[in-house]
C-alpha cells in the first residue's frame, strides 16, 4: 500500500467502520494550517502510508502555531507601547555589522534556513521542509526573544532597542514568506498585519502569496557566530540536564560550572560567552 492515509491503528479508513475523525471537525478545532503542516511533514509526501493521528495535528498547534503567535504578539505589544513604526523607525537601526551578536546570530540563522529550505524545495523533498522551520521557531522563541526581552522594555539604550525592533521585524516578515506554502493562512495574517497595514508592502505584494519566495542573502550568513551560539546552547542544555539529574532547582545558585571540550573553537566560544552561561545556568563562575 503506497501513499494511503490509514486509520490510527493502521487499518484502512472506512465509512462503515467510522474509524477516522471528521475532517471538518479537525479543521474547525485545530485549523487548516495545522492539518496541512502535519500532512506535509508526513510520510505521504514520500508516497508512503500515514497512520493519521489527530494528536499529531494538535502537536503542530502546540509546537508551531502557538509559539509563532506568541512571538508575533510579543513584537506587536511592545511596538504599540513604544509607537514603533517600520516606515519611520527601521532606518534608525544600526547597520547589521554593528548590531549586538544576538541580532547578527538570528539573522544569520534565518538566511541559513532560507538557503536550506530552497535547496529542499528545489529537490522536491517536501518532507525535509518542516523540521528546519521547527528548529528556527525554537531558535526564535526559546533563545532570541527570551534573551532579548529586556532590550524591548529598557529605555537607557535607544540604539540597542532600535536594533532589536528592526531585527525582530525583519525576522517575522521574512519568515512569514518562508512558511507561506506550509502555513498559508497564518502567514497571510502575519503579512497583512506587519507589512500591508503598516504601508510597507511593495507594489504587487498585497498578499504574502503574491511575494517572491525569499532567496538567501549570503552576506548575512556568519557561520562563526552560528557555531559559537550552537556551542553555548548545547552547553546550557547539558547544564540544565545535570541540574535535573541531581535535583538542583534552577533558582539555587551554584559555585562553578566546568565544561570540558577537545575542540579549541568550542572552548574559545564558551570562554567568550562565560557571562551568558553563568546567567543561563545560575552559576557564579564558568
Amino acid at each position: 500500500v503506497n501513499g494511503l492515509v490509514l486509520a490510527e491503528d493502521g487499518s484502512k479508513m472506512s465509512k462503515s467502520k467510522q474509524n477516522y475523525p471528521d475532517p471538518n471537525k479537525v479543521i474547525e478545532q485545530h485549523g487548516a494550517d495545522a492539518l496541512r503542516a502535519y500532512l506535509i511533514n508526513s510520510p505521504l509526501v514520500r508516497a508512503e502510508p500515514l497512520r493519521f493521528s489527530e494528536a499529531g495535528v494538535k502537536e503542530v498547534v502546540r509546537t508551531v502555531l502557538l509559539p509563532l503567535q506568541n512571538a508575533w504578539s510579543f513584537f506587536t505589544t511592545y511596538a504599540n507601547v513604544d509607537g514603533w513604526n517600520p516606515k519611520t523607525d527601521l532606518a534608525k537601526a544600526l547597520p547589521l555589522e554593528k548590531r549586538p551578536e544576538l541580532d547578527r546570530w538570528i539573522l544569520s540563522v534565518l538566511q541559513s534556513l532560507v538557503r536550506d529550505i530552497n535547496t529542499q524545495m528545489e529537490g522536491y523533498y517536501l518532507d525535509k521542509v518542516v523540521p528546519p522551520m521547527l528548529g528556527f521557531i525554537d531558535d526564535l522563541t526559546n533563545w532570541y526573544i527570551r534573551r532579548s526581552r529586556r532590550r524591548f522594555w529598557k529605555s537607557d539604550d535607544s540604539s540597542d532597542k532600535a536594533s532589536a525592533y528592526a531585527t525582530l521585524y525583519e525576522v517575522l516578515t521574512t519568515f512569514s514568506k518562508v512558511i507561506a506554502p506550509v502555513l498559508p493562512f497564518f502567514a497571510e495574517r502575519l503579512h497583512q498585519n506587519l507589512v500591508v497595514e503598516t504601508g510597507m508592502a511593495a507594489p504587487g505584494e498585497d498578499s504574502v502569496h503574491l511575494c517572491a519566495y525569499p532567496q538567501p542573502d549570503e552576506k548575512r550568513i556568519d557561520l562563526h557566530v552560528e557555531q559559537a551560539m550552537a556551542s553555548v546552547r548545547q552547553t546550557v542544555g547539558l547544564g540544565r540536564a545535570l541540574r535535573e539529574k541531581h535535583k538542583l532547582k534552577h533558582r539555587q545558585p551554584l559555585a562553578t560550572l566546568t565544561v570540558v571540550s577537545t575542540n579549541e573553537a568550542v572552548r574559545k566560544a564558551l570562554t567568550a560567552h562565560a557571562e551568558l552561561l553563568e546567567d543561563e545556568l545560575n552559576v557564579k563562575q564558568v
